[in-house]
C-alpha cells in the first residue's frame, strides 16, 4: 500500500504543478502525467488487496487441510 500512498503523492504533485503552469501544453502534460499517477496508484491499490486476499485464503486453506488432516 506504501507505493499507492506514494503514487498518489505523485499525482498531486503533478497537479499542483499544472495549477502553476503558465503555457496550455505544459499544463496538459502536467494533467496528463497526474492520470497516469493515480492509474499507478488504484493499480497498486488492487494488487495490495489482491495480495491480502490471497494471503487470508492461503491461511484459511492451510487451517482447514490441518484440520482435515487430524
Amino acid at each position: 500500500m506504501k507505493h499507492a500512498v506514494e503514487y498518489q503523492r505523485k499525482a498531486e504533485d503533478c497537479r499542483l504543478r499544472a495549477k502553476r503552469a503558465v503555457h496550455p501544453d505544459d499544463k496538459a502534460g502536467w494533467l496528463h502525467a497526474a492520470e497516469d499517477w493515480q492509474k499507478l496508484a488504484r493499480c497498486a491499490e488492487q494488487s495490495a488487496e489482491q495480495r491480502g486476499l490471497a494471503a487470508a485464503l492461503s491461511v484459511v486453506h492451510s487451517t482447514v487441510t490441518f484440520t482435515a488432516d487430524h
